[in-house]
């Protein structure tokens, strides 16, 4: 029985391999899960109407992405989310890494506390923010005016000036732990020796910050940013559930635009051409962290 198995393979040249064997189902429901939506999405866009009466109208729905003024107002909100609150993320959460990564006592009780925003749902998030965010019985009102900031409610969330602000702090106090958690990971493996050394030179901490820190940290840094940026790029939950993408379109993305154009409209065809649209978007900044990744493996 073992020659012929060895005849066969050699007769064949191809012998089983079993992690091959266990792989290649996950592949295949990957593509059926994954592969397929993403087709179908593609193929939608070639189309108006309804599934029963469909028309084929080749790229006329991403034309109409370029004439359309909500399109224009939630791409541009899009960046400014990502732009703003990724920046956030940063200046939250590094002074945040940098303060635990110090810490020597209750360094595992802080660590819990800073990083439970992360665990909370969004849409969970998005109720308690509207909670606070309450024109007339919202927590942040009536601090502002007892300490005299404000004479008069601020419609946080049916302004046009402050709605889109509102959801970028939101959106930090929610996601600005995956920044601190990433990072303090870096810190933990810089040497410390290097650290005893700039002391016994008489380095102060910004300069041991300027000089140590922030070198070995580059490329972590590059890899965090990037990937942030996709994360927040198709941000939906939190929008949907906070504002809804109002008043107007002040406070819409593309994520939320895809929805209403989707599931509202019933503009399937629509939809699935801004649904397009983040997709390659969204890929060239995946294209630039699997560079990080290479460069940070290094790959030439």
């Amino acid at each position: 029985m073992l020659g012929r198995r060895g005849t066969s393979d050699r007769v064949f040249g191809f012998k089983p391999n079993p992690g091959v064997l266990f792989i290649l189902p996950v592949i295949l429901l990957l593509l059926a899960v994954l592969g397929w939506p993403l087709v179908e999405a593609i193929r939608m866009s070639f189309y108006s109407g309804m599934s029963s009466r469909r028309t084929f109208v080749g790229f006329a729905q991403y034309e109409r992405l370029f004439s359309d003024p909500a399109y224009r107002v939630a791409l541009l909100n899009t960046l400014k989310l990502t732009a703003i609150g990724v920046a956030a993320h940063l200046a939250v959460g590094f002074p945040a890494a940098l303060a635990l990564n110090r810490l020597r006592t209750g360094k595992a009780l802080w660590r819990l506390l800073l990083v439970l925003p992360w665990f909370v749902p969004g849409a969970v998030v998005a109720v308690v923010w509207r909670l606070i965010f309450d024109t007339h019985f919202g927590v942040l009102n009536y601090i502002l005016g007892w300490v005299g900031f404000i004479d008069k409610p601020i419609p946080w969330l049916t302004s046009p000036v402050f709605a889109l602000p509102a959801v970028i702090f939101a959106h930090t106090w929610r996601s600005y732990p995956f920044v601190m958690v990433t990072l303090l990971a870096g810190l933990q493996g810089i040497p410390q020796s290097q650290y005893e050394a700039a002391k016994v030179d008489g380095a102060s901490r910004l300069q041991e910050f300027r000089h140590i820190t922030l070198p070995s940290m580059k490329y972590i840094l590059l890899v965090t940013v990037t990937l942030d940026v996709i994360w927040t790029f198709k941000e939906f939950d939190l929008i949907q559930v906070l504002t809804g993408g109002g008043p107007l379109y002040f406070s819409e993305v593309l994520s939320t635009l895809v929805y209403k154009a989707s599931f509202q409209n019933f503009d399937f065809g629509y939809g699935s051409a801004i649904a397009v649209s983040m997709l390659v978007i969204s890929l060239a900044f995946t294209l630039l962290y699997a560079r990080l990744l290479q460069k940070g493996r290094g790959v030439a």
